[in-house]
């Protein structure tokens, strides 16, 4: 851990370390371990744009719908962070386009365009 109470496999998923993250959760990383934040080891690798890590972290059933401190899903930071790939991925995978925030706002929402006309027609709108 540090001081905002990362865990390596967050480091790992942040910088996009994919062979660290195999190597963690091989030797029993928690995958939905939460830092100070409330923030996931796949809300760091979505709002990266780590396409590959969000895929692992996914197949090694991370809670694809984990809210933070704030209600922000991995979507709401993939949407924002403008990772349109990732979310894609994340809504094929089954994460929700309608869990609101804390904010009211809903990953949709903190979408920029032309990515907010792709979730429009993900399910359950």
């Amino acid at each position: 851990g540090d001081d905002h109470g990362f865990s390596p496999l967050h480091w790992a998923c942040r910088e996009g370390r994919a062979s660290v993250v195999d190597m963690l959760v091989m030797r029993g990383a928690r995958i939905n371990v939460m830092n100070r934040g409330d923030d996931t080891p796949l809300h760091l690798a979505a709002s990266h744009g780590h396409r590959d890590i969000v895929q692992k972290l996914v197949q090694f059933k991370a809670d694809i719908n984990a809210a933070n401190e704030h209600g922000n899903t991995p979507l709401h930071y993939a949407c924002f962070w403008a990772q349109e790939q990732v979310a894609e991925d994340l809504v094929a995978s089954g994460a929700l386009v309608s869990i609101c925030n804390k904010y009211g706002e809903t990953p949709l929402d903190k979408a920029k365009e032309p990515l907010r006309d792709t979730l429009r027609g993900a399910p359950p709108f």
